[in-house]
């Protein structure tokens, strides 16, 4: 009942971007689901310019699972009159473990974003090494449309792509439309990839 109440609690705070880093001071709470893994986190940014929080992944195709610490650093931020551009350094650190076995796990990236009131693009990439468990890249790159301009506290919504590249699996490129919904602090992203996986990620800022 108190994890419940807390959700609860969590469902009435401020807005929400979705973004690896958020305002100062600010924690964010992301699930993901779709054909690579599945995703738990928490993060938390003392500042606007970064964010640190411990995460799991839980890789398909047996290719382990993940307990990392992951830091996120905005680079640049370019803030236009009727839109906005983001550069962002992502790493994280920890443990790959698969069967039997427990290796030390680093990766890397990058992403970018470009965002008006109506398109909306990002691509990101990033550099798994997990010893003899995993060594992966991985780009993901969206392109999305809002169909209407809502005010600040709305339901937004928007029509996405998302086109994946990982040649470690067996399904190499992956395209998954998909809708975005959000308002206030609460997202949630539903899709079906071309590989027959449901997507559906949600994202809590507070």
């Amino acid at each position: 009942m108190k994890i419940f109440l807390t959700l609860i609690l969590l469902m009435l705070a401020t807005p929400l971007s979705a973004r690896p880093v958020s305002y100062a001071e600010s924690w964010t709470l992301i699930q993901l689901n779709d054909e690579i893994e599945n995703t738990i986190y928490v993060h938390y940014s003392p500042e606007a310019d970064y964010s640190i929080g411990p995460r799991i992944d839980f890789m398909r195709e047996g290719k382990g699972n993940l307990y990392t610490v992951e830091y996120n650093r905005l680079l640049k931020r370019w803030n236009m009159p009727e839109a906005q551009a983001n550069f962002y350094l992502l790493t994280a650190a920890g443990l790959a473990h698969q069967s039997n076995k427990t290796r030390g796990a680093v990766w890397g990236g990058i992403e970018l974003d470009y965002e008006t009131q109506r398109i909306y693009m990002a691509y990101e990439n990033r550099l798994l090494y997990a010893d003899t468990i995993e060594k992966a890249i991985f780009q993901r790159a969206r392109l999305g449309f809002a169909p209407y301009v809502g005010d600040f506290c709305d339901l937004h919504t928007w029509l996405m792509i998302q086109v994946d590249y990982h040649p470690s699996l067996s399904s190499t490129w992956v395209w998954t439309p998909m809708v975005r919904f959000f308002k206030g602090n609460k997202m949630v992203e539903i899709g079906y990839s071309s590989n027959k996986k449901l997507m559906f990620n949600w994202i809590v800022r507070f």
